[in-house]
This record gives structure tokens, C-alpha cells and sequence, in this order.
């Protein structure tokens, strides 16, 4: 282990020890040089045109430490340079390997005192800025990821990863850390993880990400085995590599390591760590910015999509003129498997995200209001019970509020999940977007609630009424056996809100609860298990639906992972 002025991520997480011959990348190596031993070397693997660096440390300070990199055929690529703001640091930083096959590093000490050494092979530059496995926290390696949603995608980080799912079709998702950073030439990889098996998929990553304005380098890959890196700005889609299908990705593979490296304008693209290809941009439109991790559907897509991205690496250069480097970037570019050039074939569509030269943001208006309904001409007078609260049809449950003239006649089923779940420790409430968008004024909802992860008073339901801008109503059951029915409009808890412990409620860990909202114009009602828990009258909006999680703090502010399923989801749309 090892500290440094300027470099204070490996004082704060440094990767574990290794022992033996073999040098694995982002693992630290130990050992010592003496009389006997006045020189050590180890052997690892890499791919051709993987970039690559190493840095050693002199942890004495007596060694006189020297590092000397040879390739596959025995000849010397790199010797390393001592840094100039602490010389017991040698570096060598970003070679790009020549060939596949078995490279040798030899660390050597010029003097004669013994003395102990450290060693890190890094992908990419020689600075590891970040390596971020979404289960550690508190350390300068680790990023902040807030979760949030919106009607088209959601962003969260689930079961050590970051989450990125997708509702809507020919929609670009990313997730952005809310550290504040800005790298020029970096490197930066993630594994990456398709669940499920969805019609269409892309993902990768941001670079030189600005929010004020809005622009960034999406460099991305998908299902149909090519690749792209497209320049945003302006809302317009610049082509600075259009996607071009290679036999490197491999789009059957729904768990690759992507990576890139980006050297001034030009990027390097990487696919389980075999190069994909590299593009130089003349107009050098971006030069900084922050990082993003990338999920993406096509045009027409209509099955939802969910990417995961784990442990993702940041490096930048250490040495400001990498001489090892130097002329190489650019040169082998035609040198090297899977280059864009003769044998690369452009896709049919040739644009980004199947988009014919548009961006891909939020949708800025609303679809058309659903028609109102022909609707009692008194307001509904409550019941008390539903006979036909656990029927599986429901048929039976409207048809009962209709007999009841709580809901009027008409109408049918418009919107079935079946089943859905939000995983989060994150206070307050969270929300996962359901419907793909779709907007809904007068119904009736039902959905099996339940909370088989949670800490004291958090809670698990849907949110409705969403507008998009101002109030959004929510429905739920609590661990501790409260019902809550409410409507928030600017932030603010409308009057009518309810939150009681309800006899109907089933509390504690692993129960299941049915609940059944009516949403009549402004009079909504809310049963649990089949009797009426809440009612009130409330704003009337069209607005979207979405699974709810509530999670509560204790009073130190802690908060504990809440997972939150819901089954047999259906609406009824009048």
C-alpha cells in the first residue's frame, strides 16, 4: 500500500496484493529487491492494441528502482521514466501492445541497499482515477449515483451495479455520477450486462459530457454487431464514426467488458478487451467534460430494455507527454484486427439510435388527452367492502363498482403488467416507470403489493396521476400496517391525503396486499384487500403510472435496502 501527493486514490482503496509471477490488471504486486534478488520480473496477457500501463514505486526510497516492458517476440517496448514531482515513482505510461500474446515486465534496482517495491498494471493511462463496483462507498474511488426516472427510461443502482431501463422506443439513456469531473484524455471501461432478452439493445458510454449546454461523444454498441461514436450537441446528432459492423462485437454477447480511450480527438473503441477501431474527429468539438454509463432502443422498439454497468474504470495520463505513446495512437490504426477500413461494412441505418439524424430526448408533449368519460351525475358514494376484490378477472371487480355506480359503465382493459419491482435504499420515494409513457385520467387499478425487503415504515405501491411537471398521486401499503393514499402538487401534500394503520393492511416483511385504486375524476378511493382504506377528493390530471418504493430513515438518517414487487397489474380505462 501506498500514498501520494496528487495521485490519493490508491492511499484510499488500493487494489489488494498479489504474490507469485503473474501481473493481472488493476491487482498491486509486492516484493523485494536485494542482493540475491536484485531484479524481478512478471508476465501477463494482453490482447493486440489494448493500451495499457504500469507504475512502480520504490517503497524504500533506496532502490534506485528502474521497470522495463518486453513484448511477445522478446523486443523491448517501454523503459519507464521516474516522475517528476517524486522520482521513487517510475512510469510507464500508455503503450498500445503490438500483438496478442505474452508481454514481460522486469523491475530492477540500480543500487545496492534491499529494499521493497509495489507495482499496478492499469489498462489505459497510468492514473486510476476511479474504479467505481457500486458496493464500496467512502472512498475517493467510488462515484455518487443518485437514482431518478421519467416516463421513457429510469436510472438506479441495483444489486451493485448501476441500472439503466428503458421504456420508450429510439431512446438514448444515460446515468451520470454527480461527482464533479472533467477529463480530456482518459481511458474508461465497464462490464456490462443485458438482462433478459430484448428485441434490440445498445450500451456504452459517454465522454467530455457537458450539461450547460447539453453535449457529449456517445460511443456505443449494440445487438446487431457494430459500433458508432456520434457528437451531440444543439439537439443534432453528429457522425463521427456510423455504425459499422465488425466481427469484434459480438452482439449475441450480453455480458462484454466495453472500453475507450480518448487521446485528444481521436477514441479508441474496445470490445472484451480486443480493438474494435479508432476515429479521429477534425473539428475536435468536445475537449472535456464529465462520464456516462449508456443504455439505448431502437425506433419501433417496444419491449422495455435494462442494462447494467459495473465496475467502472476512469485512468488518465500521468506523464504529460507519454512518449511511449507517441505516433502510435494514430499509426496502428490500420494495423491492427477489426480497424475500420476495407473490411468494415456500415448498417443499413447509418444514423444513431435508428434515428433518421435526430437526437433521442425525452418527449417534450404529451400524447393526446384520453376522451372523459360519460360519469355518474352525483358524486360516488363509497363502499365500504368489494365481494370481488381477489378475483383474477377484472371483469369482476369493475363490474361490481359499476353495479355500485362508483365507476361508469363501458370501458376496458388497457394496461396489464405482469409483474414488476423496485430494489433502493434510497430515501424518500422512488419511482420505476410502467406503461411505456401512456397516460391515464379515470380508472380502475389494481396490483399485488409486496415489501419481501424492507426496513421499518417504508412502503411499496404505484404512483398515478403523473404529469410530468407538477403532482403525481400515489397509492401504498407501509411494512408497519399503514394504508396511504395522497396527491403531492408542487411539492406540497394535498389536504385530502390520508395516511391511517388500516386493520385490512397485512404488515410485517414477505406480506402481500391487494390493492384496487378508483380514480374517477376528482374523487379517488383506495381498497386493501377488499376494504375501503382511504378516500378523498383530490386535483384531476391525465398522467402516467409507475411502481412506488418508500423508503424511510431511522433517526440517525440511515436508511436500509427496501425491495418492493408488484404482480398481477392491470387498469382498467374508462
Amino acid at each position: 500500500m501506498f500514498a501520494l501527493a496528487g495521485w490519493p486514490h490508491f492511499a484510499a482503496a488500493a487494489p489488494p496484493a498479489q504474490t507469485g509471477t503473474s501481473l493481472n490488471l488493476l491487482e498491486l504486486v509486492e516484493g523485494t529487491l536485494d542482493a540475491a534478488t536484485p531484479s524481478a520480473s512478471y508476465t501477463f496477457q494482453l490482447n493486440e492494441g489494448f493500451p495499457f500501463s504500469i507504475t512502480g514505486r520504490d517503497v524504500t526510497g533506496t532502490l534506485g528502482l528502474s521497470l522495463t516492458v518486453t513484448g511477445p517476440a522478446g523486443q523491448t517496448l517501454a523503459t519507464s521514466q521516474p516522475w517528476s514531482e517524486d522520482p521513487t515513482f517510475h512510469v510507464i505510461d500508455a503503450v498500445l501492445a503490438p500483438a496478442a500474446g505474452t508481454y514481460t515486465a522486469t523491475v530492477t534496482r540500480a543500487g545496492t541497499v534491499s529494499g521493497e517495491y509495489s507495482l499496478l498494471l492499469l489498462p489505459g493511462f497510468a492514473i486510476l482515477q476511479k474504479y467505481d463496483d457500486f458496493e464500496s462507498s467512502g472512498d475517493d474511488l467510488s462515484m455518487t449515483w443518485t437514482p431518478s426516472s421519467s416516463d421513457a427510461n429510469s436510472w438506479d443502482v441495483v444489486g451493485g451495479a448501476a441500472q439503466l431501463t428503458v421504456f420508450a422506443p429510439n431512446m438514448l439513456s444515460y446515468f451520470q455520477p454527480d461527482d464533479d469531473l472533467s477529463y480530456d484524455n482518459l481511458y474508461i471501461e465497464s462490464d456490462v450486462r443485458v438482462e433478459g432478452s430484448p428485441s434490440y439493445y445498445e450500451y456504452g458510454v459517454l465522454v467530455h459530457l457537458g450539461q450547460d449546454p447539453e453535449a457529449f461523444y456517445a460511443i456505443t454498441f449494440s445487438s446487431d454487431s457494430d459500433w458508432s461514436v456520434y457528437y451531440f450537441a444543439g439537439g443534432e446528432w453528429t457522425a463521427i464514426q456510423e455504425w459499422t459492423q465488425t466481427p469484434v462485437v459480438d452482439g449475441d454477447d450480453k455480458n462484454p467488458r466495453v472500453g475507450v480511450m480518448v487521446r485528444d480527438n481521436t477514441f479508441r473503441a474496445y470490445f472484451n478487451d480486443q480493438f474494435v477501431g479508432e476515429v479521429t474527429d477534425p473539428d475536435a468539438r468536445g475537449t472535456a467534460g464529465s462520464i456516462a454509463v449508456v443504455a439505448a432502443t431502437r425506433d419501433g422498439q417496444t419491449d422495455t430494455l435494462t442494462v447494467y454497468h459495473d465496475n467502472v474504470v476512469i485512468t488518465t495520463p500521468l506523464l504529460d507527454d507519454a512518449p511511449q505513446a507517441s505516433g502510435v495512437l494514430s499509426g496502428l490504426a490500420g494495423m491492427l484486427s477489426g480497424a475500420s477500413g476495407a473490411d468494415a461494412t456500415p448498417t443499413t441505418s447509418g444514423l444513431p439510435f435508428g434515428m433518421a439524424g435526430q437526437a433521442t430526448p425525452k418527449p417534450t408533449s404529451p400524447p393526446p388527452p384520453t376522451a372523459v368519460p360519460v360519469l355518474p351525475t352525483t358524486s360516488p358514494t363509497p363502499s365500504a367492502s368489494l365481494a370481488n376484490w381477489a378475483s383474477s378477472r377484472p371483469s369482476d371487480i369493475v363490474g361490481e363498482l359499476q353495479q355500485k355506480g362508483i365507476v361508469p359503465a363501458g370501458g376496458s382493459v388497457t394496461l396489464t403488467v405482469p409483474t414488476s419491482f423496485g430494489d433502493t435504499s434510497s430515501s424518500g420515494f422512488n419511482f420505476y416507470p410502467l406503461g411505456q409513457g401512456r397516460r391515464f385520467r379515470n380508472f380502475v387499478l389494481t396490483f399485488d403489493a409486496h415489501l419481501d425487503i424492507t426496513g421499518p415504515e417504508s412502503g411499496c405501491g404505484m404512483h398515478f396521476r403523473n404529469n410530468g411537471s407538477t403532482s403525481v398521486s400515489i397509492a401504498m401499503v407501509t411494512e408497519d400496517g399503514a394504508a396511504f393514499l395522497g396527491q403531492i402538487n408542487s411539492g406540497d401534500l394535498h389536504a385530502s391525503s390520508a395516511f391511517e394503520f388500516a386493520p385490512a393492511v397485512l404488515a410485517g416483511r414477505g406480506a402481500v396486499n391487494r390493492l384496487t385504486v378508483v380514480a374517477v375524476e376528482d374523487v379517488l378511493q383506495l381498497y386493501v384487500n377488499g376494504e375501503l382504506s382511504a378516500s378523498g377528493t383530490f386535483d384531476v390530471y391525465s398522467g402516467t403510472v409507475a411502481l412506488e418504493v418508500y423508503v424511510a430513515e431511522d433517526d440517525f438518517g440511515s436508511t436500509q435496502r427496501t425491495y418492493c414487487q408488484l404482480d398481477n397489474i392491470w387498469l382498467w380505462e374508462f
